[in-house]
């Protein structure tokens, strides 16, 4: 979580002006899927080879994207007790 608090940092400060108190704040992401959409844009700071490039935001990105989509359709003992 700490890579995707980084990365939405980044790209916050990034739209900072010549008065450093003059720059838009984004609110932070709610879920995994949604910090893992925003972080694979194609305009995600992320993607900068400075920082991780395309490449491995691709495949990251990817394997987030996989986890959520298997906790998704995982079925918790709870759920199986009250549904």
């Amino acid at each position: 979580m700490l890579f995707f608090l980084v990365v939405l940092w980044r790209q916050t400060i990034r739209g900072e002006s010549e008065d450093s108190h003059d720059f838009q704040v984004k609110a932070l992401p709610r879920s995994l899927e949604e910090a893992t959409l925003r972080m694979m844009r194609p305009d995600s700071i992320a993607r900068e080879p400075e920082i991780f490039g395309s490449e491995f935001v691709d495949h990251f990105g990817g394997t987030r994207l996989h986890e959520v989509k298997v906790w998704n359709e995982a079925v918790t003992n709870w759920e199986g007790e009250f549904t």
